[in-house]
């Protein structure tokens, strides 16, 4: 599949909280959405414990999984980084899988044996013995009327899935977009009435006779996997990408939101459909036929995808002719040079000038070098191990360079052996290296790039410029990076 350049963006952008991804039919959301996981799951999950969770409709499920080998297959060298790792884990669950396995989880920590109650009948009964018994109490036969027991179902559905447990949380809650036809329930419900507080009543009377009736309906095995989840908070996934977010309660959405590790590169992906909308009054996210963003914790990033899928976009066109890039690769090890020229648009094919005659390198003759921030060829820098590009080269010019990765230079302290500011350095990662290697070093924190110097029992890391001077390694201040095996050099 051919990712286009936005899609593309997307995918390698760094992690960002929240994110939202909003696009119309066939403009690539799901896959866009599953070359991401794969991208934060290669660079972005650190520890063992980091996971990544896909949660779909469960509509969508084996599609998405389809999907997602797909990616996989056709990804399988692309997204290699300096943290890869073949032991992380990625889970794809439909969220009524999941929500399933987690409330099984809480009954059984409970000593709780209940089943589900599928039927709208066994409930409507339920309802109407509520109303009968609350109605002896409360006296307001105006409200409290059997023919309203759909009515009322359709709110006791709602203010569990709304994950509203308190009276005080109903009875400001906003209710908007409900309508009731004349005959079938109250016209109005206003915040903070007699009326609210009497239905919250009938909620929690129809739950106790639903308990002993030895049943739970769908809100409450939502409702039992939050609190088991709550239980457990801190031991989920790092990463979680949620498809069809339209679709989704309030009770669902916080499960799945307590599911989430915290991490300072811990994300959050959400797929939002612009073309199908949830008419079921228990949707979160759409409140009339719009999107609302009140309902995420704090406002996501938002990402739209306006072509279709495989399209050139307008931005490719104008952009073509100005797209081009030259650059010299160095081998440092054997002192061979190569030109070529790759399309930045097109990132997995270059060109390579040999012996006057273009020859084009594809997706399946090159390998793939995450890039990372710079590295200082003068004053040491902060190091910051964020992901923040990719470079495709040529297989048999990086031949036995694993667990390689690239860092663009800065400053001036190795022109001498040709490292110029703002070149491309290939490094491999290692942690021990020889007396004149070049390597990059962490000194407390900041790295730079130097040539190492083994002598007279003095450890020190020389510049190729006058400019600058030797530095001394008198302490363990100072540890490998690794060493540079190549230079990617623009023209």
């Amino acid at each position: 599949m051919i990712l286009n350049t936005q899609q593309r963006k997307i995918i390698n952008s760094k992690p960002c909280k929240y994110s939202l991804l909003k696009g119309s039919l066939n403009t690539g959301k799901t896959t866009t959405s599953l070359h991401r996981a794969l991208y934060l799951k290669n660079n972005y999950c650190l520890y063992e414990e980091d996971r990544i969770l896909i949660v779909t409709a469960s509509e969508n499920k084996t599609d998405v999984i389809n999907k997602y080998d797909t990616v996989l297959t056709e990804s399988k060298s692309e997204y290699l980084s300096l943290f890869s790792s073949e032991d992380k884990d990625v889970h794809i669950f439909s969220i009524d899988e999941l929500v399933d396995l987690y409330c099984k989880k809480y009954m059984l920590a409970q000593e709780l044996n209940f089943k589900l109650l599928t039927l709208k009948e066994e409930k409507l009964r339920l309802v109407e013995e509520a109303i009968i018994e609350l109605n002896s109490l409360y006296n307001v036969p105006k409200l409290l009327n059997t023919k309203y027991a759909e009515f009322f179902l359709e709110e006791i559905s709602w203010i569990k899935a709304m994950n509203l447990t308190e009276l005080a949380e109903y009875q400001c809650a906003e209710r908007t977009g409900r309508k009731v036809n004349k005959g079938q329930g109250p016209q109005r419900i206003v915040k903070n009435s007699n009326y609210r507080e009497i239905i919250f009543e009938l909620m929690l009377l129809y739950n106790i006779k639903l308990g002993e009736k030895g049943f739970i309906d769908h809100e409450d095995k939502c409702l039992f996997a939050l609190e088991q989840s709550l239980r457990f908070y801190g031991k989920g996934y790092t990463h979680i990408v949620i498809d069809s977010i339209q679709k989704l309660n309030k009770c669902q959405f916080d499960f799945l939101i307590s599911l989430g590790i915290k991490r300072d590169y811990s994300t959050f992906t959400f797929i939002y459909d612009n073309f199908t909308y949830n008419k079921e009054s228990n949707s979160y996210f759409v409140k009339n036929g719009k999107l609302n963003l009140k309902g995420f914790p704090e406002r996501p990033k938002i990402n739209i995808l306006k072509y279709n899928f495989g399209e050139v976009t307008p931005m490719q066109q104008d952009l073509k002719a100005f797209s081009m890039e030259s650059y010299i690769f160095q081998d440092l090890r054997f002192n061979k040079r190569f030109n070529f020229i790759r399309d930045n648009n097109k990132a997995d094919e270059i060109i390579v000038k040999e012996d006057g005659i273009n020859e084009v390198y594809s997706q399946d003759e090159l390998d793939i070098l995450p890039m990372y921030t710079d590295i200082a060829a003068g004053e040491p820098l902060l190091i910051n191990p964020e992901l923040q590009d990719s470079f495709y080269l040529p297989k048999y010019w990086i031949k036995n360079m694993r667990n390689c990765f690239m860092l663009k230079v800065k400053g001036d302290s190795m022109i001498g052996a040709n490292i110029q500011d703002g070149d491309y350095v290939i490094i491999r990662k290692q942690s021990s290296a020889q007396n004149n290697d070049i390597v990059a070093v962490d000194l407390d924190g900041s790295a730079t790039l130097k040539r190492l110097s083994l002598r007279k029992g003095l450890v020190r890391l020389m510049p190729e410029n006058t400019k600058y001077s030797p530095i001394v390694i008198e302490d363990n201040n100072a540890s490998i990076i690794g060493i540079a095996l190549a230079v990617v050099k623009p023209r």
